[in-house]
């Protein structure tokens, strides 16, 4: 057996598709028409087919299969996922700005690496895959589609799934080639006033972090350019990758403070510590370099503090409070050089459920509740706004918005500020206050751009 091995060039480790290969290599070298020969040639080919299907079965199913499973053939096809995806990376790293006189400078440089990225990857990915798929089946070719090895069928598989993961391939491409014409004109898309919030979906490819823009806007901002939540503001993007350009903040959402062990406290940007104590009533401001001014709030003779306060800085430096005493809320100003309070006014029944700061305005939202039940429950929205550089109030609500929905604002119209359900951007314009012409003017001025 082991010269017959010898005589087809083979050894007694090889398996049946090297024997094949073999065998007809011989066949094809006798003389034509040797009958005999060819007779000899078919039986020791036999004998040795018989013998490796022996050797065979004493070998491990495990062993076997992984033995036939291709996986060099696999390895080459997650290789190419790998290089497809090193090329990207390296072609958005070396890739100048293709668009020097943009408009939008950040927008076109990310714009410029993520299409050389995404064309370059695309370009790679393609060819390599079908110098992969033609090369598997022509090697197949001699011996039937029946043999393709598993490690061809999961390789197609890993391939396909690289055009997907983590981003569409065909989409994102197709997009930027959309948007091309945008870019160059700087005709970019707006979503105006509106409020945004960072999406459920964190995907940071291509563009950046996934913000909502309103109702049906959602738009891709740099990582870590952009923070805020619940803001106002609007947004220029392109229209096919939602690639933001440019945000124009037009209103700060501040957070509302609940009490904890009595009292409410924090810090502002300047590094000021303000605080107030529920029981006492009293509203501090520590200075960084430890200079403390306090007072107690107005009206704390009428009742108790309730639910949560908004408390912060001003532009000019004055600290305020809004606050609920009884059922009314309450807004003070304190002046941190005198320690006596500037104003503070009665914004009416209920407690504040909004507080947004827009330059020198503050713009706040009262809440009532009204029912027996909280299924029966609706709620009475009252809004305010304070002008903290003429020290006034140029708006309050004489008609309250009812609604059985928790609502929070929305954004500005062209005169009017909308409410939305905190859940959903649904039904805008059926919750709206309507502003005189000055106030929406001051309201649109935005508080800072980021690029």
């Amino acid at each position: 057996m082991a010269t017959n091995y010898e005589r087809f060039g083979l050894t007694p480790d090889c398996n049946l598709r090297q024997l094949k290969h073999a065998y007809r290599k011989l066949r094809r070298e006798l003389p034509p028409g040797d009958k005999a020969a060819a007779v000899s040639l078919r039986k020791e080919y036999d004998d040795l087919r018989s013998d490796l299907r022996l050797r065979r079965k004493d070998v491990p199913a495990i062993v076997s299969f992984f033995s036939r499973f291709g996986f060099l053939t696999f390895g080459i096809a997650v290789g190419i996922v790998v290089a497809a995806c090193l090329v990207h990376y390296f072609l958005s790293l070396i890739t100048p700005n293709f668009f020097p006189n943009s408009a939008y400078p950040d927008l076109a440089l990310r714009f410029s690496k993520a299409l050389a990225g995404y064309i370059g990857h695309l370009v790679f990915y393609i060819c390599f895959v079908l110098i992969y798929i033609f090369s598997s089946l022509r090697r197949r070719k001699t011996t039937g589609m029946r043999h393709l090895c598993a490690g061809f069928v999961f390789g197609c598989i890993v391939l396909g799934l690289g055009l997907l993961l983590p981003t569409n391939l065909f989409s994102n491409t197709g997009a930027m080639l959309m948007d091309l014409p945008n870019l160059r004109s700087g005709k970019l898309a707006v979503a105006e006033h509106v409020q945004i919030s960072p999406a459920v979906s964190r995907i940071t490819i291509p563009f950046g972090e996934s913000l909502h823009a309103g109702v049906k806007h959602t738009i891709y901002f740099p990582k870590d350019t952009y923070t805020g939540d619940g803001d106002i503001a609007t947004v220029y993007y392109l229209p096919h990758t939602r690639a933001a350009g440019k945000i124009d903040l037009e209103a700060k959402k501040a957070d509302l403070l609940s009490f904890s062990n009595g009292i409410a406290r924090t810090v502002d940007a300047a590094g000021h510590t303000l605080s107030i104590e529920r029981d006492t009533g009293i509203f501090q401001m520590q200075k960084q370099d430890g200079t403390l001014v306090q007072a107690a709030l107005p009206r704390m003779s009428n009742g108790f503090l309730s639910g949560r306060v908004g408390i912060g800085t001003l532009p000019s430096g004055n600290g305020f409070a809004c606050y609920t005493v009884g059922q009314q809320t309450m807004l003070a100003v304190l002046d941190p050089q005198t320690g006596e309070y500037k104003g503070n006014w009665d914004l009416g029944n209920g407690t504040p459920c909004a507080l947004y700061q827009n330059n020198n305005l503050l713009l706040i939202l009262t809440r009532q509740a009204e029912g027996n039940s909280s299924l029966l429950s609706q709620y009475d929205y009252s809004l305010a706004l304070y002008d903290a550089k003429t020290s006034t109030l140029l708006y309050q609500s004489k008609k309250p918005v009812v609604s059985r929905a928790e609502l929070d604002v929305g954004g500005f119209t062209a005169n009017s500020v909308w409410l939305t359900k905190s859940s959903t951007f649904e039904n805008q314009a059926e919750f709206r206050f309507v502003l005189p012409a000055d106030c929406m003017q001051q309201l649109k001025k935005p508080m800072a751009t980021y690029y």
